[in-house]
């Protein structure tokens, strides 16, 4: 991992901005500081400046996928749905074998409440990548919103046998049993409950850092 991530991903925007400024004073453009720099922007909530710096990046390279779907992102950010939909289009477009571009096309379709949309973009995401737990669960999530609930229940237990969780979860739950049945079990403040333990493993799919750049902010089931 780059310095400049190292630092984003900190919260340093002061030093990640400083980096990126170091990379532009010596090529003003240089890919790599105007991708972290649109980063920066878009996390201090300048999206304008953040769009701007993104268009700059997208003119000098207008086929990276990459560089559509932060643009997109931000677009999304700021509230411009058709922009932000027609830059997932392009990065679908672009790389129309890659799992992750649908399911990022898919929340943001989701959001706008095109919810078959959604479904079809993670039902593409699942077919390319079927051990994507992520996708998995949030197309569960959008089922089980729709009244779907025998599909999403196929959904998220197959998410939670990929991930785990599942085998984690009986494990709890045989310790939890074990230690009500025996009298020296002794139970500790420090031990999460059943509910937090789950809250915890849940977290998997919520982490505003399990998937980078945008998936990093889906949803998660109750």
């Amino acid at each position: 991992m780059n310095e400049i991530q190292i630092a984003l991903d900190s919260d340093n925007l002061e030093l990640a901005e400083k980096l990126c400024d170091e990379l532009l004073s010596e090529n003003e453009y240089d890919a790599n500081g105007l991708f972290y720099k649109g980063l920066v922007m878009r996390k201090r909530k300048d999206f304008q400046e953040a769009i701007d710096i993104q268009n700059s990046l997208i003119n000098l390279m207008p086929g990276n996928a990459e560089y559509h779907a932060e643009r997109g992102l931000t677009y999304h950010l700021s509230q411009e749905k058709e922009l932000a939909l027609a830059d997932f289009n392009k990065a679908v477009e672009l790389e129309p074998q890659n799992s992750y571009r649908y399911s990022s096309r898919a929340f943001v379709k989701d959001f706008y409440g095109d919810h078959q949309g959604a479904i079809a973009d993670y039902s593409k995401a699942i077919e390319l990548d079927p051990e994507d737990a992520i996708a998995l669960n949030n197309l569960g999530v959008i089922e089980e919103k729709m009244g779907y609930l025998d599909k999403a229940k196929q959904n998220f237990d197959r998410s939670d046998q990929i991930t785990g969780i599942d085998q984690q979860i009986k494990a709890a739950t045989e310790r939890r049993i074990e230690q009500n049945s025996t009298k020296e079990a002794v139970p500790s403040e420090k031990n999460l409950s059943f509910k937090d333990f789950f809250a915890t493993l849940k977290g998997l799919f919520t982490s505003a850092e399990e998937r980078r750049n945008f998936l990093r902010f889906l949803s998660g089931r109750k």
